[in-house]
């Protein structure tokens, strides 16, 4: 039925590709990983060290998934030139971005694919684009501290007891992080080498820190530091910064590339990985997740979700801002099992009227925790404080 269902996307697309010269999002599955020249006898081929010794402390078993999509398989489609976008070695597929739509065809005829599926336009800003992408989350000026929210959760006593995130490595994955590299909130993130990398898996020519603002606030309620004004909750951690979202679209592409950067952090070593995206409706209405999807099970995104907490990186996801909106269910990853979905309270500690909620399509209880998220406070990208609402926060 999909193969029979992409034909169907294909020939209703294509004139109209030709007309636009729109690009288009493919998502390939192969059917292994056979003849690969990678070996589980050989981890550190593909894995950090650091991300070895996770697996050890956990006792977590190196198993195929680890293992990096068969190369001869990628070279097949590059052959037929066409190019590959991005990788995921846990769902062992790749995501590749065509202009000319007739193409597909010979990439599904190849004998190691199972099946293609088409995840949405390149560049469509859609009718979805005229409502924010994180439409709660818009800030007003406040000069005030962090300490409420901090309190709320306790966060001073392991601060206190000099638990501050030193020694764990974080990765955040978000729409980007703009001014990060010079916001004066994280000088002391940036002069102690803890900022350990960037990456953007939507375009690997556009730097993180000219993208959206949306990872930076929510980086600084972790990693913020300003003396005498400002402590985030874990100011001594290490952080990776990688970009997941496109800023133009919201397509089922995106959380593809959301399960390539969980991978990146799984491979790079995170012991945690937080992430404040979430995704329902598409543009493309015809590639909507609906309420049954949300079983953890059915999107890849959350499948890969839970695989990052089996191979032992803690993982957390906001709810999500639909509390108040037809849709009030948590969306992908959200849903996935396993994982930590983050919902939003006031500083009084009830619940935000705008935080999404559960249950899963199967009846699992979401979120398993909330947090401040209504006026919560923030370092924005001028280097100074502001207070905004959401389950990001």
């Amino acid at each position: 039925m999909k193969i029979k269902y992409l034909v169907l996307n294909v020939l209703l697309f294509s004139s109209f590709i030709q007309i636009n010269a729109v690009g288009y999002y493919f998502y390939v599955q192969f059917k292994d990983k056979n003849n690969t020249t990678y070996s589980l006898s050989n981890p550190s081929a593909f894995l950090s060290q650091r991300s070895l010794d996770r697996r050890t402390f956990f006792n977590v078993a190196i198993d195929s998934t680890d293992l990096p999509v068969n190369q001869s398989y990628i070279s097949q489609i590059q052959a037929l030139n066409v190019p590959i976008h991005s990788r995921t070695k846990w769902m062992n597929g790749v995501t590749v971005a065509l202009t000319d739509s007739s193409k597909i065809t010979d990439v599904q005829n190849l004998s190691c694919v199972k099946f293609v599926q088409f995840t949405g336009r390149t560049n469509d800003a859609g009718s979805l684009i005229s409502r924010q992408k994180f439409p709660r989350e818009t800030s007003t000026t406040n000069y005030g501290y962090a300490a409420t929210q901090i309190n709320q959760i306790n966060g001073s006593v392991l601060h206190d007891n000099n638990y501050r995130g030193q020694g764990m490595v974080i990765a955040v994955i978000d729409a980007g992080f703009y001014n990060a590299n010079i916001n004066p909130g994280f000088d002391s993130l940036r002069n102690e080498g803890r900022l350990l990398g960037v990456k953007n898996f939507v375009d690997a020519n556009i730097s993180v820190y000219n993208e959206h603002s949306h990872g930076s606030n929510v980086l600084s309620f972790m990693a913020g530091n300003i003396p005498n004004s400002y402590v985030g909750t874990a100011p001594k951690a290490s952080y990776w910064l990688l970009q997941s979202e496109a800023n133009n679209t919201e397509s089922l592409v995106e959380p593809d590339l959301w399960v390539s950067a969980i991978e990146f952090a799984d491979s790079v070593g995170a012991d945690v990985s937080t992430t404040s995206l979430g995704y329902t409706t598409f543009n493309n209405s015809s590639l909507n997740f609906t309420y049954a999807d949300m079983n953890g099970k059915t999107a890849r995104a959350s499948i890969a979700a839970t695989m990052a907490v089996d191979k032992g990186i803690m993982v957390l996801n906001s709810a999500g801002n639909d509390g108040a909106n037809s849709w009030h269910y948590v969306g992908v990853p959200a849903d996935a099992e396993k994982i930590i979905t983050v919902g939003a309270v006031t500083s009084a500690g009830i619940s935000s009227s705008f935080s999404s909620f559960g249950p899963t399509s199967d009846g699992r209880l979401k979120p398993e925790l909330s947090a401040m998220g209504s006026s919560a406070v923030y370092i924005n990208t001028s280097g100074t404080f502001s207070a905004g609402n959401g389950t990001s926060y």
